[in-house]
């Protein structure tokens, strides 16, 4: 069963964002955001065996985000 994916948007998703999602924004492959991550340079949080980024960490590391 194929499942359509809607473009992501930051204005119209939730608060947190998944790795995968973070890479497809910024336009950078998901090994960066998990390096980034363990780097310090960008803010993650883990939620049960997943790692999750806010929009605020998104809008402080790469300018990308939309409004609060």
């Amino acid at each position: 069963m194929a499942t359509e994916h809607a473009a992501i948007n930051p204005s119209n998703r939730p608060e947190l964002f998944t790795v995968r999602q973070v890479a497809e924004l910024a336009n950078v492959c998901e090994r960066t955001v998990y390096r980034m991550i363990e780097d310090g340079q960008l803010r993650a949080v883990r939620v049960r065996n997943s790692l999750r980024i806010s929009r605020a960490a998104l809008r402080e590391t790469f300018g990308i985000g939309g409004e609060a």
